[in-house]
């Protein structure tokens, strides 16, 4: 699964370099700790204002996993093995 991901990383990588694109790079914790900047961030890379009066609420979070959604991982994984 690591494996997996690390070849799509290099992919995109690689799309990004032969085709000369410079991608905004924004992790979810930098959303989650100031959504304000990281909607700045973005609407300054794409080069699109926002009215600086708009103030977006902080992202609530909450925990989503439960014996539900085990199960239905398990399911997933035995049908899906190479995720």
């Amino acid at each position: 699964k690591v494996n997996r991901l690390k070849k799509d990383q290099c992919l995109w990588e690689k799309f990004f370099e032969e085709n000369s694109i410079s991608p905004l790079r924004l992790t979810y914790e930098q959303l989650l700790v100031d959504i304000q900047g990281a909607m700045k961030k973005i609407s300054g890379f794409l080069n699109v204002n926002i009215a600086k009066d708009i103030k977006l609420n902080h992202a609530s979070t909450e925990k989503l996993g439960d014996e539900r959604s085990l199960e239905w991982a398990k399911l997933i994984r035995a049908k899906f093995p190479f995720l």
